[in-house]
């Protein structure tokens, strides 16, 4: 399949039959000038430091970006590409997350005033397994996915730490391939269980590796806990498993991640998770693509488009969203068949397993927390006249 998205210039014309054309890029290429995949950082960079008028256009062929041009309207094209007019808009790559827990979004709008403590003793990954079938869960990690790319979020590395069970573990798997969003799967090795520890768990990842056959979610590798002790055992494990594999990711706590700027969130994110081809727009890249609303309220009058995404840009603003070249959300509705389903589905979800913990207490927090630190206390200020802070109980 062929796709093209277009800028068109404000004073731009076409003559009498001419067709518009392919489109965008993020660097105006200069006819002395040549894209150069080897060097896309570089590039991108560049393109961010000069603030760079935008006039230009890419051509997408079989999710790849294939070619660049200088011009929104290219003399050639081939027969049949579709045409996207971006008049006016903002087309950048898609977002990279390079540490996400989608399993946990049916805890959406809890824990707006509580602690990590709080969270820890219960809904984290060690307490919350009672609360979920797999049904559940993976309906959670596919809801949690539409909304990310409903963000422009078009890349996610899955800190999948909900390895209680086989069957959990599969579930957010298959959801994060039925997804069809870009999702490197980091399976998270850890003693959750005696029933299911890091022996099972190594087995199933072999099982899982074995079988998997999306071209859009990848199976890496988690590993970190808290723990105040550990004879090496379980991490020496772990690294021979990836060693063996050629695992082509692991993430951990330890690493840090990008999350302040349009480069960290674009580029330096691909970077990260070892592919250079994306979060970038230039020939051989991916073809994970967001075009932005120009002449919204919030974005008219843009004359710096990275001012314009990180400054003043909402979701709303987000018009399409294209993974490996496809519309994942396109005038600004996601393209997801059977979509009121998977809220129906995710609503019931939510309602029955916040209910439970709104019913439970919170567990005392004396003494050390799990990994032996002693617990801190949250500083109240008193922001309010009678009784009380202002800060409220612990609201879930």
């Amino acid at each position: 399949m062929i796709k093209a998205i277009q800028v068109i210039p404000k004073d731009h014309a076409y003559k009498d039959g001419q067709q518009a054309s392919a489109a965008i890029t993020l660097k105006t290429v200069h006819r002395d000038e040549a894209y150069r995949p080897g060097d896309l950082l570089e590039d991108l960079e560049y393109w961010v430091s000069n603030r760079s008028e935008l006039h230009g256009s890419v051509l997408i062929e079989e999710g790849h970006i294939t070619s660049g041009f200088d011009t929104a309207s290219p003399c050639v094209i081939p027969c049949g590409t579709e045409v996207v007019d971006c008049t006016d808009k903002i087309i950048t790559p898609g977002f990279i997350d390079t540490h996400r827990h989608g399993w946990q979004t049916v805890f959406k709008m809890m824990g707006s005033n509580t602690t990590l403590a709080d969270y820890a003793l219960q809904y984290s990954a060690g307490v919350a397994a009672p609360l979920f079938t797999p049904e559940d869960l993976y309906i959670s990690q596919l809801t949690g996915i539409y909304e990310a790319l409903a963000a422009g979020v078009t890349t996610i590395l899955d800190h999948a730490h909900h390895t209680w069970t086989p069957d959990f573990s599969a579930a957010d798997l298959n959801a994060s391939v039925d997804s069809e969003a870009r999702v490197f799967f980091a399976y998270a090795f850890q003693n959750s269980s005696a029933e299911f520890g890091i022996p099972g768990q190594t087995a199933q990842w072999k099982e899982l590796a074995s079988a998997m056959s999306s071209n859009l979610t990848e199976l890496v590798v988690a590993y970190d806990d808290f723990t105040g002790h550990s004879t090496g055992a379980d991490t020496l494990a772990v690294m021979d498993l990836i060693t063996q594999k050629n695992v082509s990711l692991l993430t951990t706590h330890h690493v840090e991640g990008p999350w302040v700027s349009f480069l960290l969130a674009t580029s330096n994110g691909g970077s990260v998770l070892g592919r250079k081809d994306l979060g970038v727009i230039a020939p051989g890249a991916k073809a994970d693509i967001v075009v932005w609303q120009g002449r919204s309220p919030a974005m008219l009058g843009w004359t710096d488009p990275v001012t314009a995404i990180i400054l003043h840009a909402s979701v709303g603003d987000l018009e399409h969203v294209l993974v490996d070249g496809e519309f994942k959300k396109r005038g600004g509705r996601l393209v997801v068949d059977g979509y009121a389903d998977v809220q129906d589905r995710f609503l019931a979800s939510a309602k029955r397993i916040q209910g439970i913990l709104r019913e439970t207490s919170l567990p005392s927090q004396e003494g050390s927390f799990l990994s032996g630190y002693p617990y801190g206390y949250v500083l109240q200020l008193d922001a309010q006249r009678g009784d009380g802070t202002g800060y409220g109980s612990s609201f879930i």
